[in-house]
């Protein structure tokens, strides 16, 4: 019997470590099998790449025609007041419907599935440049000049070069675009900026440095065309909305912003009809995600209502994310209002929600209505910049001055997060305040929007309280704009 034991016990031991090995070499075949599936996709995908490229390189070499530049819309100062209007005390109030609305309507954009672009090495002996991007440090393969020199504009000149940047070097190139794009969660026109500044980095600037920016975006998907307009290449891509301040023109129905300003308009240019095959994303200007710099925070600020002081929030901004929305090229309010919050300043916000625990929506809605109309020093964009500057939330928190379209985007975003009604922005051409959809009937000024009331609530008609308009807008229309999310 003890025999018969340690036979038992040995042979298990045998049976387990036999059963062991099989499974370990059985686990290396698949993960053999898998790495081997993975280069063969990847090999499939650059060769059908290449194959693409090559076509449109033939394409680039025909005739191309000419196209009327249309001068770019300015965001133009809005006419503010030099300081902000203070509600009276005990100035007496007659609530009123307010003239029927006229709604933006943004036409909604349809895009094809984002480019899933391989991990390609480079090549063996290729060096290593580094990228500076809002304070991450990129590596990238350097792309030598040598090779890609535009010796001229003519057709066959830059086909030449396309067949030649589209050749195998710049796969990797590519690759770390894409890859570093995700790592910092960009949003499109962050895709934009990251391949202009690897392409000025590999070619410096210039003709050469257009064309690869432009090979790179259309690589990840992206609606990038070239222009020519003398000795000068650029760049221009579609947007989901206005591009303010950029010249542009249409090509097939489509309009495409033209991305070196010192084109202004009222001539004509010379471009092709078709993109790349496999690029038909619009640039989408909206901020989706959190986008996530390097953190460079600067001194935290407080901001603290004066009628409720327990109303006060602490922030310390990441000024790697400001200097990213302080080159954002202006667009429509609504994106403004809609942009997704960095993690800090969605913290911040977050603080108020035990301020308002067990208050009804009305008073925690004016808890915060107060917070934003004396918690922060008002100035003009025009007095502060010299420009029109819209700000997205974050950039209230680190500009020392804001106007009445920030505080209306705040405001906006205050309510949605903490209350999860729905707001809506009133545009007047001199001014712009929100109005909320509450749960229950509020007296006041309102608008009424597909069978809903909007109450208004002005974030710079200082100590106004739910459902007060300043004065001279109850009989003025203004223009709805809708946030997204609502």
């Amino acid at each position: 019997m003890k025999c018969f034991c340690i036979w038992a016990i040995t042979a298990v031991i045998s049976f387990s470590a036999y059963s062991q090995s099989d499974f370990d070499r059985y686990s290396r075949e698949q993960k053999n099998d898998f790495e081997n599936y993975k280069k063969e996709r990847q090999s499939d995908f650059l060769s059908y790449r290449k194959k693409r490229n090559a076509e449109f390189a033939d394409y680039l070499a025909k005739r191309w025609e000419y196209f009327d530049v249309v001068a770019g819309r300015k965001k133009t100062l809005r006419p503010e007041p030099p300081a902000p209007i203070v509600k009276k005390v005990n100035e007496p109030t007659s609530p009123v419907r307010l003239p029927d609305v006229q709604i933006e309507e943004i036409p909604p954009v349809v895009q094809p599935k984002p480019v899933d672009y391989p991990v390609v090495l480079p090549l063996p002996g290729q060096p290593q440049v580094e990228v500076e991007f809002y304070g991450m440090r990129c590596t990238i393969p350097s792309v030598a000049l040598q090779g890609f020199e535009l010796l001229g504009l003519k057709e066959e000149q830059i086909a030449r070069a396309w067949k030649r940047i589209s050749s195998g070097e710049c796969d990797a190139l590519v690759s770390c675009c894409n890859r570093y794009g995700r790592q910092m969660n960009l949003c499109d026109w962050g895709y934009v900026e990251l391949s202009g500044r690897m392409a000025k980095t590999c070619l410096s600037s210039g003709n050469e440095a257009v064309l690869l920016q432009t090979y790179l975006l259309t690589q990840l998907g992206y609606d990038a065309r070239l222009l020519r307009r003398g000795n000068t290449l650029t760049m221009m891509i579609p947007c989901s909305g206005t591009l303010y301040g950029y010249a542009s023109l249409n090509v097939a129905g489509r309009t495409y912003y033209v991305l070196d300003k010192t084109i202004a308009g009222g001539g004509k240019v010379e471009t092709y009809r078709k993109n790349f095959s496999e690029a038909d994303r619009v640039i989408d200007l909206s901020i989706r995600r959190e986008l996530n710099f390097a953190e460079r925070p600067v001194t935290e600020k407080r901001f603290v209502s004066k009628r409720y002081p327990d109303m006060e929030i602490c922030v310390a901004t990441n000024e790697n994310l400001i200097d990213f929305y302080a080159a954002y090229p202006h667009c429509e309010n609504r994106v403004y209002a809609q942009a997704v919050l960095s993690s800090t300043a969605k913290k911040a916000i977050e603080s108020f929600r035990p301020r308002l625990a067990g208050k009804d929506e009305i008073e925690a809605a004016g808890l915060l209505l107060n917070f934003v109309q004396t918690a922060f020093e008002y100035k003009t964009d025009g007095d502060q910049f010299g420009y029109e500057k819209p700000f997205f939330v974050d950039e209230l928190f680190y500009y020392p001055y804001s106007d009445c379209e920030d505080r209306a985007v705040l405001y906006a975003c205050l309510v949605r997060e903490l209350l999860g009604l729905e707001v809506v922005l009133l545009d007047y051409p001199r001014h712009i305040a929100t109005a909320v959809c509450f749960g229950r009937p509020v007296e006041g000024d309102y608008v009424e929007l597909n069978g809903k009331r909007y109450v208004v609530c002005d974030p710079t008609y200082i100590n106004a309280s739910i459902g007060q308009s300043m004065p001279m807008y109850k009989q003025e229309r203004a223009t709805v704009i809708v946030i997204a999310g609502n």
